[in-house]
């Protein structure tokens, strides 16, 4: 059975189309496709918009409790 995929059904996975990317994204960064959001925090003086788990205690990116390196937010401007 083939499954069609939408972009209304893909997004449903996604908070509003937000990503998290490396700070290399800058590199390539075109301001017409992608709108930047914030940043993860760097020891709790960052601008991350609320983006990030405040309960944690650490104001780092973590993924499976480890600490990862920062990240832009940024959403594809549709």
């Amino acid at each position: 059975m083939e499954r069609e995929c939408t972009a209304e059904s893909s997004y449903r996975r996604y908070c509003n189309g937000i990503f998290g990317a490396p700070i290399t994204f800058l590199d390539k960064y075109n301001s017409a496709q992608f709108e930047i959001i914030g940043a993860t925090e760097s020891e709790g003086k960052g601008f991350s918009n609320g983006l990030w788990f405040a309960e944690s205690g650490i104001a780092q990116p973590l993924i499976n409790k480890q600490r990862k390196y920062k990240r832009l937010f940024a959403r594809q401007i549709l």
